[in-house]
């Protein structure tokens, strides 16, 4: 029944050096983002990192690769966002955007003014190239530790809403929790997929549609169709406990870009086909 564990966000890394893509020096701000997202590997998954010289078009080339062919969720750049002739990395990063997300670049900057007002002369910028994050991070260690570790904490829910995993701010016991001064247990989000929907997915989809790239339930069930938000279901895990979940969302939002919205002008069997949960019992 069970499709597999909740889809990690998919990450590449890029770093721009000229010196380090010359093997003059070593590359220490890449392995600080590393480090720190496998710190934080239940969410995400580093599949590619690559190490450029302070090159435009080579940058431009690598992030289009890496979000349209490569599928990745999230791209973070370290260096070349400085006032150097050579620090060409944000110019390059919003050629290839699609739309512009400046509030993280900019809670970066804000942050990081309250530790240097060098902060200041950060160029960095945030954007999204179609259903993929791209952040630019300052080039030192120092600076890319502090500023993803800014932003990592909200970066999840905005990457929930990018790829359609997630459409709410939270749910009501959250908010219910929050007025009464509790804290706030983190809730996480498990997505469903109609057995009729899954098979359409496995045999009829196109190749190139994007649905296959984005979209991996955690549950395929019969009846995801007909379900409503506020239903309460109950289900049998991997494990044979039952599971209880409350719907929080129904159906999908197509992308723009996908080849067969393009070509048909119809949403797919995916729209309607599935359901996200928050789980409500059952919870080891």
């Amino acid at each position: 029944m069970k499709t597999g564990r909740y889809d990690r966000y998919k990450v590449g890394i890029i770093t721009l050096s000229d010196k380090g893509s010359q093997g003059l020096r070593e590359d220490q701000s890449g392995p600080a983002i590393l480090q720190m997202l496998e710190a934080d590997s239940c969410r995400y998954q580093v599949v590619e990192e690559i190490l450029l010289p302070d090159e435009p078009e080579q940058l431009k080339a690598a992030l289009i690769r890496m979000s349209d062919e490569d599928g990745l969720d999230l791209i973070l750049t370290t260096g070349g966002t400085g006032f150097s002739p050579r620090d060409w990395t944000p110019e390059a990063t919003m050629e290839v955007a699609t739309r512009n997300a400046p509030g993280i670049a900019e809670y970066m900057r804000a942050k990081s003014f309250e530790i240097t007002p060098k902060a200041m002369l950060s160029r960095g910028v945030s954007v999204i190239r179609n259903a993929t994050l791209i952040i630019n991070l300052p080039g030192s260690p120092k600076a890319v530790r502090e500023n993803l570790g800014f932003i990592l904490p909200a970066l999840d829910h905005g990457l929930d809403i990018l790829l359609g995993r997630d459409g709410e701010c939270g749910s009501n016991a959250a908010r219910s929790a929050h007025a009464a001064g509790k804290p706030e247990r983190p809730l996480r989000e498990i997505s469903f997929i109609d057995s009729e929907t899954a098979r359409w997915l496995r045999e009829e989809a196109p190749e190139d549609g994007l649905c296959l790239k984005r979209f991996h339930a955690d549950y395929e069930l019969k009846g995801v169709c007909g379900w409503k938000t506020g239903d309460r279901v109950e289900i049998t895990g991997p494990d044979g406990d039952k599971l209880q979940f409350e719907v929080t969302i129904t159906g999908k939002r197509c992308f723009p870009e996908c080849s067969l919205l393009q070509r048909t002008g119809e949403k797919c069997p995916l729209a309607a086909g599935v359901a996200f949960g928050r789980r409500t019992a059952g919870e080891k």
